[in-house]
């Protein structure tokens, strides 16, 4: 994966991490990552500037930027504009690997077998009209009469989704994402890097009892 040029045009932050005996503190610096940009809600529910993709397979952020813009550093945008922070668990996972993490959490094949919830079923008139909308969570007890025709009165009951598809369910959701048109692309990279060098570089306002604390514990470790 290459490096992302963006995250170089973010300003620096000076951070105190520890302090010494004189109160001088240890400082590294960083990049302000607490600076990122937001795509406004507004401007995603446009249709001009994005596209809605399908994450395939074991597909990854860096191989979808290569696929669409031919340059895998560009997977930093792709998180963005999802609002992904956490890759690990906000990126749908492969086949396998979710079999795993289904297997794991549940403690096994038998138990992810089980219901997680009970929902209804979308239950239509001979006209076509819907009488009860799918996707409603109820009990296991639930159930609804409803008219069919002049003469026939059906009763609709729930159906249990396990737990196996439920986390099916979560991880297909989180397939259906958003990416921006490759047409802008060059056009954000350009105004997100002339934003971020109008900035000024920042210093940590770090407690000093904080980083003394800090500097004790970690010669304790030491």
């Amino acid at each position: 994966m290459s490096t992302p040029t963006y995250f170089s045009n973010l300003p620096d932050l000076t951070y105190s991490v520890s302090i010494n005996k004189a109160g001088r503190t240890n400082d590294i610096v960083i990049k302000d990552y607490f600076r990122l940009l937001r795509i406004r809600k507004d401007v995603k529910r446009t249709d001009t500037l994005y596209v809605d993709y399908v994450v395939q397979d074991g597909e990854r952020p860096d191989q979808i930027a290569y696929k669409e813009y031919g340059e895998e550093q560009f997977y930093w945008m792709i998180l963005q504009v999802n609002d992904i922070t956490d890759y690990s668990s906000q990126w749908p996972l492969s086949y396998m690997a979710l079999d795993e993490y289904i297997l794991e959490k549940y403690g096994g094949q038998e138990i992810a077998g089980l219901p997680h919830h009970y929902e209804t079923q979308e239950e239509y008139n001979e006209q076509g009209l819907l009488m009860i909308p799918g996707g409603m969570y109820v009990d296991e007890t639930w159930s609804a009469e409803y008219q069919y025709d002049d003469v026939t009165r059906l009763v609709a009951y729930p159906v249990a989704v396990t737990n196996y598809l439920y986390e099916t369910r979560l991880n297909n959701e989180k397939s259906q994402i958003q990416i921006v048109d490759k047409r802008y692309i060059w056009d954000i990279q350009r105004d997100t890097r002339n934003y971020y060098r109008k900035l000024e570089n920042q210093k940590s306002d770090t407690d000093i009892s904080n980083a003394l604390r800090s500097s004790v514990q970690q010669r304790k470790q030491d």
